[in-house]
């Protein structure tokens, strides 16, 4: 079975191949044993044909995913060098000859472009049994509609009305011109589905089960033009301290609490030391997504782990204690608050990239 995907709405490509694993077994060590994934850009034809020609071990399938090889062909007809189709005759043979039927070869590409023409798709057009989806790029009404609909399978309820917020845009704070949150959404991440799955996966969780108005976008959802405390605090545990300046200065502008912003950094970070527990007693998924708010939502649950993997306990500790000294030196009058602040955000952001190596708990 060979199935080609591309297209801009990454969303529908990861749920399509979402779908195919499941063909490949029951359970999830079944699809880890005999899942592949092959980096495209780099993949030869060997590399691949030595995955898809292996028989699957334990399971009813095995599963190839090559992502992103129609990449390396857009806007070529078969030149010279790398983009060359050359190199990968040897697969046009496998696939034309047969493939194991227990075999399932997944290519995907992103949006193409079909002026220029892509040789590969074009190729692989022209061979038996190829299974060839796009998932075009959601505009307009189309997107709004899209959003509507992951809102449902969330439980979120978009109920519209005019915003009593304003955007960061520039150096200036305006009133947005959206009145329904599924038009700011797709105002705020035109096209990018994958992105707005996590924004409303991070709505879902703010909401809980209420209504969710443009102000509840306003103050959840990142985009380009407003900042959250959520984007503060994941900007300082990824390390990212542009980003993190940026937010905490929005928010400061705003009119956002200093101190509220402390609590939910010093929460942020317990709830990350939580993660890093059950990470190192070898925790299933299910476990990790059960201990953490939001955990059920797969977004959520893959950036807490990479961040708790980043940090480890000596991260936590060293967390910790720059936000304890922070509030001490503003309680105390030792530091005017927004420069504490400032610290403290420049501080957090440089824990992370320092602790990429979890440590135990109780050593130090």
């Amino acid at each position: 079975m060979i199935v080609v995907l591309h297209g801009a709405d990454e969303l529908g490509i990861h749920r399509h191949i979402a779908n195919l694993k499941g063909r490949v077994g029951e359970t999830r060590e079944e699809v880890q044993t005999n899942l592949t994934t092959l980096e495209g850009r780099t993949a030869t034809a060997h590399e691949i044909l030595g995955s898809a020609m292996s028989p699957p071990f334990l399971a009813a399938k095995r599963m190839v995913l090559v992502e992103r090889l129609l990449d390396r062909y857009e806007g070529t007809r078969g030149g010279k060098g790398s983009r060359s189709l050359a190199p990968l005759e040897p697969l046009f043979e496998a696939i034309q000859g047969g493939m194991p039927p227990t075999t399932i070869l997944v290519i995907t590409g992103g949006k193409l472009e079909a002026r220029k023409g892509n040789a590969l798709l074009q190729r692989l057009k022209e061979l038996p049994g190829c299974e060839i989806v796009e998932y075009p790029e959601l505009r307009g009404k189309a997107l709004e509609r899209h959003i509507r609909e992951e809102a449902g399978l969330r439980g979120i309820k978009l109920r519209p009305g005019p915003s009593t917020r304003r955007f960061a845009e520039g150096e200036e704070w305006r009133q947005p011109k959206e009145k329904d949150p599924a038009e700011l959404l797709a105002a705020l991440h035109p096209g990018d589905t994958l992105a707005l799955a996590q924004e409303l996966d991070k709505l879902a969780l703010y909401t809980r089960g209420r209504e969710a108005t443009v102000d509840d976008v306003a103050v959840v959802c990142a985009g380009e033009r407003v900042f959250s405390v959520f984007q503060l605090t994941d900007a300082v545990m990824d390390g990212n301290y542009r980003l993190a300046r940026s937010a905490y200065q929005a928010l400061d502008e705003a009119g956002e609490n200093p101190q509220g912003m402390l609590a939910m950094l010093a929460s942020s970070y317990r709830r990350l030391a939580t993660v890093v527990e059950l990470l190192e007693e070898g925790a299933s998924d299910d476990k990790l997504a059960s201990s953490i708010p939001g955990g059920r939502f797969p977004n959520l649950l893959k950036a807490a782990k990479r961040r708790a993997q980043r940090h480890g306990w000596d991260g936590i500790r060293a967390a910790y204690a720059a936000i304890v000294e922070t509030d001490r030196l503003h309680k105390s009058g030792e530091m005017a608050e927004d420069l504490a602040m400032e610290t403290l955000i420049a501080r957090l952001s440089s824990i992370a990239p320092a602790s990429a190596q979890p440590s135990r708990r109780g050593q130090g």
